[in-house]
């Protein structure tokens, strides 16, 4: 990279612009939920360019890990433009697999077996 005429010197942008300062989502996220657009609504014009790219990713079912490894940014940081998301109604969550209780259980049957 280099610098331009105008002195500016584009480089990466610190993780607290992308999030307003914040550092703590509102939402429980953690690295294996699984994050998916809501495609019934439209994406209002105010929405920065990251969390307009975390949807576009989403738009399947990507885990919030595999979401900033794509974005190159730090977990922390898509776990806030995430929650933001999902207070916005953007973007929906979901548990990444069954509960251990259910698991034990299941593992407890076959060894009945």
């Amino acid at each position: 990279m280099s610098r331009s005429d105008d002195g500016y010197w584009p480089g990466p942008v610190p993780a607290y612009v992308l999030t307003g300062g914040r550092t703590q989502p509102k939402a429980t996220l953690l690295p294996e939920t699984l994050l998916s657009t809501l495609l019934h609504r439209s994406v209002p014009d105010r929405t920065t360019s990251q969390k307009r790219e975390l949807l576009g990713l989403c738009r399947g079912q990507l885990s919030l890990v595999e979401t900033a490894t794509h974005l190159g940014l730090p977990v922390s940081v898509v776990r806030v433009l995430a929650s933001d998301l999902i207070d916005e109604g953007l973007l929906g969550i979901r548990d990444a697999g069954p509960k251990r209780e259910l698991m034990e259980k299941v593992l407890a049957g076959l060894r009945k077996l």
